[in-house]
């Protein structure tokens, strides 16, 4: 990882992360995650999702089928 150097609106300790390194880091802690709060986090999860969708007057297409 590389120090960003200061811009207009970027602040100067901030830290270059690329998809890819943020992937694998997320990967990494959801390793170690029990079944219990794997199954925990994903129903969050589908709730915020579907709170969402209500929010903004969309539908989830597979609830229609």
């Amino acid at each position: 990882m590389s120090t960003v150097t200061h811009e207009s609106n970027v602040p100067a300790n901030c830290v270059a992360i690329s998809e890819e390194e943020i992937r694998s880091r997320v990967s990494q802690v959801r390793s170690r995650w029990s079944a219990a709060e794997r199954a925990r986090r994903e129903s969050l999860g589908r709730a915020r999702r579907e709170m969402l969708l209500s929010v903004l007057g969309l539908v989830d297409h597979a609830e229609c089928a």
